[in-house]
Parts: structure tokens; sequence; C-alpha cells
């Protein structure tokens, strides 16, 4: 059973995101294109879920100075 510990307007999305980990564990793999923060509410709101995502694959970085326009 999930326990949110916080707003739980807020946290639904990530109460329904949860449940499919749950239900698929160990065979999730959670690719990230942007910001951590995402990962961080759901790993931070459901510790329970920390050690059922088989692979986090991030994209991002770079060599030199990036993307610094003003729409980054």
């Amino acid at each position: 059973t999930l326990k949110i510990t916080q707003n739980s307007f807020i946290l639904k999305p990530f109460e329904n995101i949860a449940q499919k980990i749950l239900a698929y564990p160990s065979d999730i793999i959670w690719v990230n294109t942007g910001a951590l923060t995402n990962l961080n509410h759901l790993l931070t709101n459901f510790p329970l879920l920390k050690g059922k995502i088989k692979k986090i694959v991030m994209m991002g970085g770079c060599i030199g100075m990036g993307n610094v326009t003003p729409a980054a």
C-alpha cells in the first residue's frame, strides 16, 4: 500500500507512476531527459520504490558551453 507523505493533489500523478512501478518491479527503465526533479519527488515520497527501478538513464550534459539560450 502506498503512503502519501504530502499534499495528495500534488502527488496524484506520482502515485499513479508508483503503482505502475510496483506492478512491474525490476522491469522499469526510467529515462530522464531533463531535470531530475520528478524522480526526486517520486523516490522521496514513495521510498519503497527504491530498488524497484531496474535502470535510470539520463540524457544530458555537454562538452563546452552547452545550450545557454534563454529557452534552455
